[in-house]
This record gives C-alpha cells, sequence and structure tokens, in this order.
C-alpha cells in the first residue's frame, strides 16, 4: 500500500511540474536564448598579460578576468546581420558595445546591437 501511495505521489509530482518546464522551455525558445553580453573594452585593467582589455562578457556578471567569454585584440567570429557585425568590428577595440546575442562554440551569435554599454 505503501509503495503504491509513493508511485501516486511521484507521478503527480510529474504531472504537475511539466507544464511549468514546458512552459520554461517555450520562453526561451521565443527569446532565441539570447541574453544581453558586453563585447569589446572590458574596463577589466591588468598590469600583467595575459589581460582581457577586449573582450565578451555577460552583461549583468560584475567585470571579472575569469568571466570572460572571449578575450582578444580581435572579435571571435561572428554571425547576424552584416550592418552589426561591421559596427562590432569598428568598435571592438576602444568601445564597449552592449548586445542581445550568444556566444557557442567559439562564435559570437548577433539578434540585435542595443547601444553602448
Amino acid at each position: 500500500m505503501t509503495r503504491h501511495l509513493c508511485t501516486l505521489f511521484a507521478a503527480a509530482c510529474c504531472l504537475l511540474t511539466a507544464p511549468a518546464a514546458l512552459a520554461d522551455g517555450f520562453a526561451s525558445a521565443q527569446t532565441g536564448g539570447f541574453s544581453e553580453l558586453k563585447v569589446g573594452k572590458t574596463n577589466i585593467l591588468c598590469y600583467q598579460e595575459p589581460c582581457p582589455w577586449n573582450g565578451v562578457l555577460p552583461a549583468d556578471e560584475p567585470l571579472a578576468p575569469h568571466e570572460t567569454l572571449w578575450s582578444g585584440d580581435m572579435p571571435p567570429p561572428l554571425s547576424g546581420a552584416s550592418e552589426d557585425r561591421v559596427h562590432i568590428r569598428e568598435n571592438y577595440r576602444e568601445h564597449c558595445t552592449l548586445i542581445s546575442g550568444r556566444f557557442r562554440q567559439g562564435f559570437l551569435e548577433v539578434a540585435e546591437i542595443l547601444g553602448p554599454c
């Protein structure tokens, strides 16, 4: 009897949590999995190399070298609208640009440029 009650309880929990998980997945699919990222000048100042003076960072994280998704003198390989890619390449070394996008497998996918950081 106890085993049957545990099984029924576990099944009820699965049924109650499944719609919430599906709704979260639906929300992620609508936004395309994009988040706000800072691209370009990081304002992280180091005295010794390697230092991520320029890179890609999550916008909601405090600035710290270990949280850099990408760092280097040149931006990572880019995908997105051609004017967005040109904007990032032109401003990467001297300015910070806030974008909506994602960084996966060494590529930065730009959905939209939101403005300066």
